[in-house]
């Protein structure tokens, strides 16, 4: 699996797709590195194949969302700028907004 660092806060997607329904682009948010490249290596191990985009920050993580889908995302509750559960909110707005 791909893993991308997130190194200026600013979270991005290679085009993957799950045309078979299968779990293949992820999400990990976290503001400590070795959880973020923990949970990647873990998700590495369990969907290879897939692509894992990682960010240390949830605000930037939200313009991304506007025009990227993933499968699965692993979000940290506890983060200076914005937590877990305030992103899932804005997560749930934005696929509102955009209809999905």
């Amino acid at each position: 699996m791909k893993q991308k660092e997130d190194v200026n806060c600013t979270p991005g997607k290679d085009g993957s797709s799950a045309a078979d329904g299968a779990v293949t682009s992820m999400l990990v948010v976290d503001d400590n590195y070795m959880m973020r490249s923990m949970i990647g290596r873990m998700l590495a191990q369990l969907i290879p194949g897939g692509t894992c985009d990682v960010s240390s920050c949830g605000k930037a993580l939200l313009e991304t969302l506007r025009k990227d889908t993933y499968h699965l995302a692993i979000i940290d509750l506890a983060m200076p700028d914005m937590g877990g559960r305030e992103i899932a909110s804005r997560i749930r707005e934005i696929e509102r907004e955009l209809g999905r």
